[in-house]
């Protein structure tokens, strides 16, 4: 209903329609409808007046982490960290070695293996080597990401508790190569997302050329996202990593 006591037709729906969503409507206003349903000439009336209209903050989120990095053995394997906060999350996690050479990287790690750890107590949550295997192929691949190689690793895990986790990448056997560790934000479509990415860090050996450490991220939403940085080096040596990048 206008301020001057007028109706506004906003729509006109079918019979059988159960709800519509207007898009129209201000924050903090309170609207009056009227919906009036016609058949065999006669009109049939209902007023429905609507709470204030409570407008919606806008937001982003972190959903993807991907580092690249040289997996050796020991303490230089490639570790990529990450915080869930503000409830449980479903996410998914790949271990990519060879598709890595269609992108001209050579040297690639042949058989990437993944652990999923909980950072409080270090317990395993959950592992894979060869994503076929484990008992979640479906899954995997009804993501439409699934890895290109048998060898290379994924997992899909439901995080109930909030507070870091780490994806510890090694080659099986000890290899050695290149590898690319990827975490994906991964709702259930049947379930509300409540928890969120917050503080993604990788860690792993920087050398020279093609053997650096590249961290890439992707923000959803719409509104900006400000973020802080940091390229941490010497500070390793209180958490017992000699070798460090002065």
């Amino acid at each position: 209903e206008g301020a001057n006591g007028s109706w506004t037709l906003i729509a006109s729906e079918s019979a059988n329609a159960t709800q519509y969503i207007d898009t129209t409507v201000s924050s903090d206003t309170t609207y009056l409808y009227r919906v009036a349903a016609t058949g065999e000439g006669t009109i049939i009336s209902a007023y429905l007046e609507s709470s204030a209209v409570q407008s919606v903050a806008p937001s982003a989120r972190f959903t993807n982490l991907s580092t690249r990095a040289l997996v050796q053995t020991g303490d230089n394997i490639l570790i990529a960290s990450f915080r869930v906060e503000g409830g449980p999350l479903r996410i998914y996690a790949r271990a990519i070695g060879p598709g890595l050479e269609g992108a001209g990287i050579l040297g690639f790690l042949a058989d990437p293996t993944m652990e999923l750890r909980r950072i409080s107590d270090n317990s395993l949550v959950a592992e894979n080597d060869n994503w076929r295997t484990g008992g979640q192929e479906t899954e995997i691949t009804n993501t439409s990401i699934p890895p290109g190689d048998d060898n290379e690793s994924a997992l899909i895990a439901n995080l109930t508790e909030e507070g870091f986790y780490s994806i510890v990448v090694r080659g099986v056997n000890d290899t050695e190569g290149f590898a690319n560790v990827e975490l994906y934000e991964f709702a259930d479509s049947a379930e509300p997302v409540s928890g969120k990415l917050t503080n993604l860090s990788t860690r792993a050996l920087v050398q020279t050329g093609d053997n650096i450490l590249i961290a890439s991220f992707q923000v959803t939403g719409d509104a900006p996202q400000r973020i802080f940085s940091r390229a941490i080096g010497p500070g390793l040596a209180g958490a017992g990593i000699s070798g460090f990048l002065v």
